[in-house]
């Protein structure tokens, strides 16, 4: 078989369980504080999507159902704890 140049076998690394777990809920915690940031004004609920569909994905549908919970909850609690964002100038 013909190689061409910069092709050659890097090796096929797989994501393991523990590292869809990982990005998944990295990207959480990035959407998350993202929206605090943002404030009230500037939603972007769609991006939601992304890591819980990524985990059920490459997980299973009970890890993207958590996520999922967890989600809106942390967001929630956020604004209940440190009150108001302070992406809305206030």
């Amino acid at each position: 078989m013909r190689q061409f140049i910069g092709t050659e076998d890097l090796g096929n690394p797989k994501l393991t369980g523990h590292s869809v777990i990982f990005i998944s809920f990295a990207m959480s915690l990035l959407i998350l504080i993202a929206d605090y940031f943002a404030g009230f004004f500037i939603q972007f609920p769609i991006t939601y999507l992304i890591p819980v569909s990524f985990l059920s994905w490459y997980k299973n549908r009970r890890w993207g159902l958590a996520l999922a919970i967890i989600m809106p909850l942390s967001h929630s609690s956020s604004i209940l704890y440190f009150g108001q964002s302070p992406g809305t100038g206030k």
